[in-house]
């Protein structure tokens, strides 16, 4: 039977079914580390996004299409081959649905994922890679969960208090939010990267213009975020040492 540490590592989705849905496209890459994981979905296509340089030079409904991407993060629990992933933060709020899969793993190898309290299968596979170091700190209003090694790490990030909204996207889609409202909605964060030449290097990110750019580096006292903002302005963030819990 599986437990928590059977799924500590690098898990990239190869495809999901629901009864009215197949999905074998979006990019999906879920990294556990000891208990506490970060997970990002976004899909392969993406609205053309001409001559901007920043979210905030996109239009409304383009927005409203780059919200389509997903992003959790917090702690996990297993018990009988059931895993129930507390979201501490959400792409799109806090979720009100408990998120738990019962896990198998198929003959070859791959990690099957059964809905609980919804229908639906994932198939997941391992990318191999050391052991993932996890970090979570509350740094400027923001819950920052952080899962790394020496070649992969993925940030994620969202405001301690970001209540969903379910009706963002209809509401950019219709072209009647305003420039608050916009910011808002891309508050949180996630960003998936490769460590280059000692230098963390976003390759996936919920924030397209982050791609490309160098979002993660070592201090002496803990790691560095280089957060690309809604208007494009690049901040650093510590996120310093020593490894915190998650609390409840």
């Amino acid at each position: 039977m599986i437990t928590a540490s059977d799924l500590r590592g690098h898990w990239r989705r190869d495809w999901i079914k629901t009864p009215d849905r197949f999905d074998d496209t979006t990019r999906v890459h879920w990294l556990q580390g000891d208990g506490i994981y970060a997970d990002i979905r976004v899909p392969l296509h993406r609205p053309q996004m001409d001559d901007a340089t920043c979210l905030a030079d996109l239009p409304s409904p383009v927005l409203a299409d780059l919200m389509q991407a997903e992003g959790f993060a917090g702690d996990i629990t297993v018990v009988d081959g059931v895993c129930t992933w507390a979201r501490h933060i959400n792409l799109h709020g806090l979720p009100a649905p408990v998120d738990a899969g019962a896990m198998w793993f198929q003959d070859d190898g791959a990690l099957i994922e059964d809905g609980v309290h919804t229908t639906y299968r994932e198939r997941w596979h391992g990318v191999a890679t050391p052991p993932l170091n996890a970090l979570s700190v509350e740094v400027d209003g923001l819950r920052i969960i952080t899962v790394w090694n020496a070649h992969v790490f993925l940030v994620a990030s969202g405001p301690l208090r970001h209540a969903a909204d379910p009706h963002l996207i209809d509401v950019l889609r219709a072209g009647t939010d305003d420039p608050a409202t916009r910011a808002a909605g891309f508050a949180a964060q996630y960003t998936l990267g490769t460590w280059q030449d000692g230098v963390g290097m976003a390759t996936l990110s919920t924030n397209p213009f982050a791609e490309g750019t160098p979002a993660l580096r070592h201090a002496s006292n803990g790691l560095i975020w280089t957060r690309t903002g809604f208007d494009g302005t690049r901040t650093d963030i510590p996120l310093p040492a020593p490894l915190q819990e998650l609390s409840a």
